[in-house]
């Protein structure tokens, strides 16, 4: 846990901010990654119900498991607005 030392109406940190080079990351439009997941959720569902077995069941559920994914992607953001992409809490760039 870092000190915080009072400087007038705002509280900052005592260790200096690291420097970061602001970098772009890479996206897709959200429309095809939507469609994309819809996609894949129902072939999965349709994959485990009408093939049933070992083979229908992994492979449906690998599409399901693709169709969380693109769905944990997606994140709107307004015109003019930025956010910052984080892997394991490491910066991966701005979009």
């Amino acid at each position: 846990m870092q000190a915080q030392v009072p400087t007038g109406d705002a509280i900052r940190s005592a260790k200096p901010a690291a420097p970061v080079d602001e970098r772009p990351a890479g996206s897709a439009p959200g429309i095809p990654v939507l469609i994309g997941g819809v996609a894949a959720a129902i072939g999965g569902v349709v994959l485990i119900l009408t093939v049933g077995g070992a083979v229908g069941g992994w492979a449906g559920g690998a599409l399901c498991l693709l169709a969380v994914v693109a769905y944990s992607g997606l994140t709107a953001i307004k015109p003019g607005e930025v956010r910052v992409v984080q892997l394991f809490g490491g910066y991966r760039g701005t979009v």
